[in-house]
């Protein structure tokens, strides 16, 4: 490897440890809002991701309208959850949540 090559790893480690060390990746706050884009940019997943999750349940909406926002901590707890299942929705929940999307599509 040359000097270019560890040079590079130096520095990639030390921003590493500098938001590990802040606590997340992008310098937000704990307890701070997201744009979906923001949130979308932290995942690394498109912002239509963060939607989907939204509507599946998996993730919280905090606003109304085209303002609605995510809350960086509950982002990063699903993430770090990963792949692990969560509970099976209860029969009213997916009632209400088939409902929303039939009356999500009949507003195209």
């Amino acid at each position: 490897m040359s000097d270019l090559d560890d040079t590079i790893r130096e520095i990639v480690r030390d921003e590493i440890k500098k938001a590990l060390a802040d606590g997340n990746a992008n310098g937000a706050p704990p307890g701070q809002y997201l744009s979906m884009r923001a949130a979308g940019e932290l995942a690394s997943v498109s912002t239509r991701t963060i939607w989907n999750w939204i509507h599946s349940g998996k993730l919280a909406a905090h606003g109304t309208g085209r303002l609605v926002r995510v809350l960086h901590t509950e982002l990063e707890a699903l993430l770090r959850e990963g792949k692990k299942r969560r509970p099976e929705a209860s029969p009213e929940e997916l009632a209400k949540r088939y409902f929303a999307e039939r009356k999500r599509r009949a507003r195209r």
